[in-house]
């Protein structure tokens, strides 16, 4: 079952990060420079890694008793919130001219997987009960 599960769970995580990357293409084509970040598709791998590994560690914890899961749904839900503003504010002060790009690609990245993260582990909830 985790074996599956995870496989089901790439596939359908790389389907939408490809839907991302064709729709990046088409920004970097269609919008003046200033508005796309250059950062774009290494924002695009930071997330893609991230939710995988996020996935892989609930989806272990899961098997496990609930009280452990929802322990590390938290940690891993406030670890992830001090890592994505750590480094939105770094790049940030690093790259002043483009930090208002980078925060709003990073954003919309950010609403994006969140929302394919919930859906999933709504699912994935609603099948084990």
């Amino acid at each position: 079952m985790f074996g599956f599960s995870m496989k089901r769970f790439l596939i359908r995580l790389t389907f939408l990060t490809l839907l991302i990357a064709a729709a990046t293409y088409i920004a970097f084509r269609l919008l003046p420079p200033s508005y796309v970040t250059p950062a774009l598709p290494g924002i695009i791998l930071f997330f893609y890694v991230t939710t995988v590994l996020v996935h892989w560690i609930l989806l272990k914890a899961s098997h496990s008793r609930f009280e452990r899961f929802v322990n590390w749904f938290m940690l891993l839900t406030v670890g992830k919130l001090i890592l994505f503003l750590t480094l939105i504010l770094v790049y940030s002060l690093i790259n002043r001219e483009d930090a208002v790009a980078f925060i709003l690609a990073f954003s919309v990245l950010y609403v994006a997987y969140t929302l394919f993260e919930v859906i999933t582990s709504l699912r994935m909830a609603g099948k084990r009960s």
